[in-house]
């Protein structure tokens, strides 16, 4: 089995495209980084995830918000995992800091609530990330609801979830307010 990545240039205005011509260059040759770039009318979350799941071309399809990191042991914990669960749905998530909880799930809000595993045929059978949402806010929880009510078994796994410290939407131009009203809103 093999792992590889999909790097998604969703309209972005600052120099990712330069660095990956210059710093990623061989991992896209090679193919471990399949770069994909595309012009948008503004930051959509379910839009972009769903365009780089269908750019993808694994078993597996993996969400990693661009403020997440990954690992060797993250990618072989969740070969493991599909190798002997195929019908699930994987929540890699691990919240430190205020705990509070939402459709039965605790979180804790460090942003990594975005990370969830499927394998692409369950992906594709749920209809991907509801793009009918706001651009963002409550997607994440959308889809593992309905991958459970399709009969998929829930995995949580907060072994291997980790991010970037940052202040919530403040590289969109979005405060903290207007992303709740768009998580209250799409809920």
């Amino acid at each position: 089995q093999y792992v590889n990545f999909v790097l998604l240039n969703f309209g972005s205005t600052d120099d990712l495209h330069d660095f990956v011509e210059s710093e990623l260059k061989e991992e896209v040759k090679s193919g471990v980084i399949k770069y994909f770039k595309c012009s948008a009318d503004g930051w959509h979350a379910s839009k972009a995830k769903n365009l780089a799941h269908a750019v993808a071309d694994g078993f597996v399809l993996f969400n990693l918000d661009c403020d997440n990191l990954i690992s060797i042991e993250l990618c072989d914990k969740l070969l493991e995992i599909f190798d002997e669960h195929t019908d699930s749905v994987v929540f890699n998530a691990d919240k430190p800091g205020k705990q509070f909880k939402k459709d039965g799930i605790v979180y804790n809000g460090n942003g990594t609530g975005g990370r969830i595993a499927m394998t692409a045929k369950n992906f594709f059978v749920l209809g991907g990330y509801d793009e009918n949402m706001s651009c963002m806010g409550y997607q994440d929880n959308d889809l593992i609801h309905r991958g459970e009510a399709f009969g998929l078994r829930l995995i949580r796994l907060r072994s291997h979830a980790e991010a970037f410290p940052h202040q919530k939407c403040l590289a969109m131009g979005i405060n903290l307010d207007e992303w709740q009203k768009m998580d209250s809103q799409n809920e």
